[in-house]
């Protein structure tokens, strides 16, 4: 005998498919048009998007990138940089084991993003913030928009960092300061590749390009290193620098060998001295007055 199937229960579960498609559309449709729709649709959708797993992104010497996350999110990497982020409960988490990075959170839909070091948290809830390893322990931390706030996870001590304030994270120790932030907006010049400098100390210009660069220079005149200097240069444009160098401070660059590899030292003319003395103009260079880094 041939069992005849039943149409009603297929027909109802079809109906039934078909209802719940409707409902769905709907609540979508309202949601969209209710105010501050769109965050709240997002909210509900990121609930059930597959969180993105941890990952480390990296830059070579002199090669900058953009990461962005799927909230909208974007971390700018600057050179030799390595990054881990990393998601949990809708708060990312990043971790900067080299390198310099820019953080923009700014978009609608943005989560919080959280930086732990040397026992210290720091939050950006919305805004833009740099971070850079300055040393093996040693964080500089800058806020440029929005709002961030520091706990410590020792101390329970808290502070709010606003726009034009830094902080440097030391072991154990977080000093916060102010910065002007027409020097620190000239300071992302990075972000698009470039190095500006505005009466800035030879040794600090010297040791930005170097950041950027295989072919490494050196201050052979230790007379040298306070001089200032200014312009805006390609990061990777060491000629460029060399001779805006040699034209405004009137310096001699000459071939050196160190080890398997050649630099190019930066001196008076006539001037002769060993290596000693270019180590000696590194400690001078620390009491340089002015700008300390490049803008």
């Amino acid at each position: 005998m041939t069992r005849r199937r039943s149409r009603g229960s297929s027909g109802q579960g079809a109906w039934f498919g078909v209802g719940l498609s409707i409902a769905i559309s709907l609540t979508l449709i309202v949601l969209l048009h209710l105010p501050g729709g769109n965050a709240t649709l997002a909210s509900l959708v990121s609930r059930f998007v597959p969180s993105e797993p941890e990952e480390t992104q990296k830059t070579a010497l002199g090669e900058r990138r953009i990461v962005q996350l799927r909230d909208g999110t974007r971390i700018h990497l600057n050179t030799a940089t390595s990054v881990t982020t990393n998601v949990a409960h809708h708060v990312r988490e990043v971790t900067l084991e080299s390198g310099e990075i820019l953080i923009d959170n700014t978009a609608p839909e943005a989560a919080p993003i959280r930086i732990t070091t040397n026992g210290v948290a720091v939050n950006v809830q919305r805004g833009r913030l740099t971070a850079r390893l300055v040393l093996h322990d040693e964080y500089v931390m800058r806020t440029y928009d929005g709002l961030v706030t520091l706990v410590s996870m020792h101390s329970q001590n808290r502070w709010e960092l606003q726009q034009g304030r830094a902080v440097t994270i030391r072991p154990g120790r977080a000093i916060v300061s102010r910065f002007d932030l027409q020097d620190g907006l000239r300071m992302l010049g990075w972000t698009e590749g470039r190095l500006i400098f505005e009466g800035t100390s030879l040794s600090e210009a010297v040791a930005e390009f170097n950041r950027y660069n295989p072919l490494k220079m050196e201050i052979g005149d230790p007379s040298l290193a306070c001089l200032p200097i200014g312009g805006s240069f390609e990061a990777t444009d060491v000629d460029g620098f060399v001779r805006a160098a040699s034209a405004l401070l009137k310096v001699d660059v000459v071939w050196a060998q160190r080890g398997a590899s050649k630099v190019l030292v930066l001196k008076r003319p006539g001037w002769e001295g060993n290596r000693r003395d270019t180590k000696t103009q590194v400690s001078a260079a620390e009491k340089c007055d002015g700008p300390r880094r490049a803008r």
